[in-house]
């Protein structure tokens, strides 16, 4: 699931041989078109830091997940990272392959949106505590074992990883 048409087109593309077994849809993620109840997982990958309203957000996958149900979310705390700093990066570095103008506008709307005024992931286990998600895990260490280099998709700022069990009903 996607909210554009374009990263649909790269998902199938990544998945080779299996996109015919995929289910591709576009979609809000803040605005889930499926029943309630309908899934046994809800994975998401560097979404929440970018969404208008990441709590409601929440809400919807709790919506969808069925009783027993679990969340997981990989999202590091970009809003205490400038990405027009690129000092750090190595120089084939995918920020440095991005014009200056264009690094500057995605900082200027991620400094628009709310999330980005909190400290993550203590924030997202708030979102999820008041979404109905009785236990948790986090791992903050999601970097270390990722990036266990500085190459061109390095993330200086720190992957984390929470997961949430709907409780059962």
């Amino acid at each position: 699931m996607d909210y554009t048409e374009a990263m649909l087109e790269e998902a199938k593309k990544n998945a080779g041989a299996f996109t015919q077994k995929i289910t591709y849809c576009q979609m809000d993620a803040s605005h889930l078109a499926f029943a309630d109840e309908t899934f046994d997982a809800v994975v998401s990958r560097n979404l929440t830091w970018n969404l208008e309203d990441p709590e409601q957000a929440y809400k919807e996958w709790m919506r969808v997940l069925k009783p027993g149900g679990v969340l997981l979310n990989f999202d590091a705390n970009y809003g205490a990272v400038d990405f027009t700093d690129t000092s750090d990066l190595p120089k084939n570095h995918a920020h440095n392959q991005i014009e200056n103008t264009l690094m500057q506008e995605c900082e200027d709307i991620k400094r628009q949106l709310s999330i980005s005024n909190y400290a993550r992931p203590a924030w997202d286990l708030e979102a999820l505590s008041n979404s109905g998600v009785q236990q948790f895990q986090i791992d903050v260490g999601v970097s270390q074992r990722i990036y266990t280099e500085k190459n061109a998709f390095y993330n200086p700022a720190p992957l984390f990883a929470v997961c949430g069990k709907k409780g059962d009903l």
